[in-house]
């Protein structure tokens, strides 16, 4: 990314440099010619005093442009042009060669009548004719571009707006014809037309006006503007562009293209010379073309190649005679649509001035799309109008009409309404469209009584920053000025550009996809084209995607399509790589949640990636590995600035109810809103979470391994360690062997606890108790007593800390009652059941039992959770060791059978 040195305090006035394509960073000559200018201007004073008066005003005259501090710029230029990577070059190249060979092979085999060709080629009776084919073009529409065509020219049936209905087709014969399905695709987000003002609109007051005018002055007056198409609507248009863009005078075309094709030639000949931008449009190439003038090119927006240029046409002049040119014309746009820069308006307007040529501005994508007022690059960079010679732009792109202007000084008008070919020849503007023209501009100057312009004006600027941001965010390469509406993303490698097209399609996203050879062999790209019309929630779209629906209570999972919104400020949108099956999934979804609420996305032991931000995050951005937390950590709470307990209340509230801390909630299905639950709802492709849920991990940690410590692990761990603060020797029982229970173990012989007690119905699970720390395993049904005076047998008097990790009440009680009186504490992991109460004979407690309880084992979760996963890349945490089967995302029901039979430690699920 390069920015103009123009726009900082210690080069004013020296103009910026910039890598174009790969090339190396050339220094731009113009600020150089100026200052050497200014040197020369002084001397001259200095040596006749008695013409610095004229001086001066030849400085004015020349110099307008240039602040008093030498500045040619009041405000940042900012264009980033990465070069390609050399492996994603090679690849290019490489995939190219590869679609070559086999299109010479498939050409042989048609040569040989052995594969049909279907493409049009030259008859044998006309090979010593003027070939109408070039051979290479040919071979690539054949081989390449026939492949992928299916990607463009999209038939719609609706207005192009922020969003557009599209005919689906589909082709039988490798896209040589598409058949239509009867089909329509419904709310196509639109990123691909010109719409930057949002004009094109079927409902409105601009559709209004043109349907009256429509039925006053019918759709076509069939007629030029010299013989009887002139009307009044044409001259009113005409008056108010030259208002709009402060000029003398300017005059209509009916169409864009033709504006320039038949302008130039009118106002250039023989013996001019056009100095042409190399990435000019094509309606600019043929212009000059049909001219006669001598054409040279310079390098895209290269004032150093520019001022070169002009230097040689000065000093050599015409070739061979070396008489002077007699006219200069430079040629240049405002957005150039492909590589979505702006022009250096400020350089080539001083270089203008500094060798008398003119200048030629195409304004046709910058015009209404840049500017705080909307009147294109002059009103952007704060120029007088005035300095430009030829002012041209078309009425297509923001103003939702048709056709072109040219605008200036009035000689130059008048000049044009009697040479120009299109103003002698061509029929003169429909009235509806002109209609269009004038409501719009007026809207845009506020001339029809609202802000209603001035507001989509800021709106463009406001999306077109955002969205670049957003393609930066997620590791994009876009290319082009930061405040261009025009943003190319590349794609370089053939196979990708049919393949984006495709695929953003199926997310109901219509693109542009653009290859060679409209652009270098290595630089495919998509090109987006933002709109006012388009909001911050279109730009971050709504994400369909899979989920498991609980729609009742003790009714199986569903799984359906579900709408998934943008974050709103301090929340995250992730996209969710792997979620365990939980022990309180189920609990929930039976009914017996105090806090369950239906119908619901439930799931909260995921991982996933960070596929967006809202307004306000500041630590996580896109591509973030990260582990939703259902217990919150704020900082600024009084819970979380206590040392004694992790809990968390800012958000305990609304998480409670199911609700975004905003009180809404960002699903939705079938038109209905599900409820989020425990604030992560990992039982979805995507989900949205509070940023204070969120922990950033290492991104070596494989997600479908870590998920796991989003709870289960982390809480039976942490209750050992932090909770109960197990010590070395000490005797512990555990109540369950499930996942919570083998945490617990595995935390109280990290503790260093002399004797681990396993208490558990199923002897299946003793082994694996075992091989996590238990020294010893009890099965309560081998046992005529209590299972509380068992252990105390076992150990003396009893343990010394107990772990409940069932969710039971009565061995809750049981727990308690077998720890050691006078020092013994009892933690109650598992959750019980709706309205249920322990209970114990208050003598327990009197003789110095303690009962605690622990939520998420005692950790900071924000803090913590990354620490844990430290751990185990450093191979001091077990937890590869919980997965007992690993089942695609739709098998989640096969999950929870697994995991009611006793027949898993935990299930995992990827999507």
């Amino acid at each position: 990314m390069t920015e103009s040195a123009a726009t900082t305090p210690a080069a004013a006035g020296e103009a910026g440099r910039r890598a174009h394509n790969g090339r190396k960073p050339e220094s731009n000559g113009a600020a150089k010619s100026l200052r050497r200018r200014h040197h020369e201007r002084r001397h001259k004073r200095h040596c006749r005093p008695g013409e610095e008066e004229e001086v001066e005003e030849e400085e004015e005259e020349e110099g307008r442009t240039a602040s008093g501090d030498g500045s040619l710029y009041t405000r940042p230029f900012v264009e980033s042009f990465e070069e390609t990577p050399m492996l994603v070059a090679v690849l290019t190249y490489m995939g190219y060669g590869v679609l070559t060979i086999f299109g010479y092979l498939r050409d042989y085999l048609r040569h040989w009548k052995i594969e049909r060709c279907y493409v049009a080629r030259e008859k044998e009776e006309q090979k010593d004719f003027v070939p109408l084919y070039q051979d290479f073009e040919n071979f690539y529409t054949r081989n390449l571009y026939m492949r992928i065509r299916d990607s463009w020219n999209r038939p719609i049936c609706g207005v192009p707006g922020a969003k557009m209905d599209l005919m689906e087709r589909t082709s039988f014969d490798y896209n040589l014809t598409f058949e239509y399905t009867g089909r329509v695709v419904p709310d196509v987000i639109n990123l691909g037309s010109y719409n930057y003002l949002g004009f094109a609109e079927n409902t409105g007051p601009c559709a209004d006006s043109a349907a009256e005018v429509t039925m006053k002055y019918g759709v076509g007056v069939a007629s030029t503007r010299q013989e009887i198409g002139n009307l009044d609507t044409h001259e009113e248009m005409e008056k108010l562009v030259a208002k709009f863009l402060g000029v003398e005078s300017a005059m209509a075309f009916g169409m864009g293209f033709a504006t320039n094709s038949t302008n130039i030639p009118a106002l250039v000949g023989k013996g001019c010379l056009i100095l042409s931008d190399e990435l000019n449009h094509a309606s600019l190439v043929l212009g000059a073309r049909l001219s006669g003038s001598t054409i040279r090119v310079f390098k895209h927006n290269n004032m150093q190649s520019l001022e070169k240029l002009l230097r040689e046409a000065i000093v050599l002049g015409q070739p061979r005679t070396h008489r002077p040119w007699k006219k200069i014309l430079i040629v240049v746009e405002g957005i150039y649509s492909m590589e979505g820069s702006i022009v250096r308006l400020p350089e080539v307007i001083a270089l203008k001035k500094r060798y008398r040529a003119y200048l030629y501005l195409d304004e046709a994508h910058s015009i209404g799309a840049l500017g705080q007022r909307g009147r294109g690059v002059v009103d952007y960079f704060g120029l007088d109008p005035c300095d430009v010679d030829v002012m041209m732009g078309t009425f297509t792109k923001s103003f939702g009409a048709a056709g072109g202007y040219i605008a200036g000084k009035r000689e130059l008008i008048e000049y044009l309404r009697s040479h120009s070919h299109s103003a002698v020849y061509a029929t003169s503007m429909s009235p509806p469209v002109v209609e269009q023209i004038l409501t719009s501009m007026k809207c845009i100057m506020g001339e029809d009584g609202t802000t209603i312009g001035c507001e989509r004006v800021r709106q463009l600027a406001e999306s077109t920053v955002y969205f670049r941001k957003r393609l930066r965010e997620l590791g994009f390469i876009i290319y082009g000025n930061n405040d261009s509406p025009v943003v190319p993303m590349m794609l370089y490698m053939p196979a990708k550009i049919g393949a984006f097209g495709r695929e953003m399609l199926k997310r109901n996203i219509g693109v542009v996809v653009v290859g060679f050879p409209a652009t270098p062999i290595i630089e495919s790209r998509a090109r987006f084209c933002i709109s006012a019309a388009h909001t911050k929630d279109i730009l971050d779209r709504v994400i369909k995607c899979k989920a498991a629906v609980a729609w009742e209570p003790n009714k199986p999972l569903v799984m359906e399509e579900i709408e998934v919104a943008p974050p709103q400020a301090n929340e995250v949108r992730i996209k969710v790589v792997a979620t365990g099956i939980c022990h309180t999934d189920s609990y929930t979804l039976s009914g017996s949640d105090p806090e369950g609420v239906f119908p619901a996305v439930l799931g909260h032991e995921g991982a996933g990636v960070v596929e967006s931000v809202g307004e306000g995050v500041v630590k996580f951005q896109p591509g973030d590995a990260v582990i939703p937390l259902y217990v919150p950590q704020c900082g600024e709470c009084k819970f979380c600035k206590n040392p004694k307990t992790n809990l968390c209340q800012k958000i305990r509230l609304t998480q409670g109810k199911g609700l975004m801390p905003d009180g809404t909630t960002r699903f939705s299905c079938k038109g209905k809103s599900l409820f989020h639950f425990m604030g992560c709802s990992t039982f979805s492709e995507f989900t949205v979470v509070a940023e204070i849920s969120l922990a950033k991990v290492d991104r070596r940690a494989p997600l479908d391994k870590v998920c796991l410590l989003g709870c289960g692990i982390t809480t039976g761990y942490g209750a050992a360690l932090n909770t109960a603060k197990v010590e070395a020797g000490s005797t512990c029982a555990v109540f369950g062997l499930g996942a919570l229970g083998l945490a617990a173990v595995m935390g109280c012989k990290a503790a260093g606890a002399a004797r681990i007690i396993g208490v558990d119905l199923n002897p299946d699970k003793f082994p694996t108790a075992r091989e996590f720390g238990a020294t010893d395993v009890v099965n309560p049904k081998e046992h005529d007593g209590p299972i509380q005076e068992v252990l105390a047998g076992m150990t003396d008097g009893g343990v010394d800390y107990s772990f409940e990790c069932v969710g039971n009440v009565a061995i809750m009680r049981a727990a308690l009652e077998a720890c050691h009186k006078g020092w013994g504490t009892s933690v109650i992991i598992g959750v019980a059941a709706a309205g249920q109460e322990i209970s114990t004979r208050p003598f327990q407690l009197v003789t110095g039992r303690t009962w605690k309880g622990t939520a998420f084992g005692g950790y900071k979760s924000v803090d913590s959770v990354p620490k844990l996963v430290e751990q185990y890349l450093a191979k001091k945490l077990k937890v590869d060791e919980f997965v007992t089967h690993t089942l695609p995302f739709e098998k989640i029901a096969d999950g929870f059978d697994l995991m009611r039979a006793g027949q898993c430690i935990r299930v995992v699920l990827q999507f």
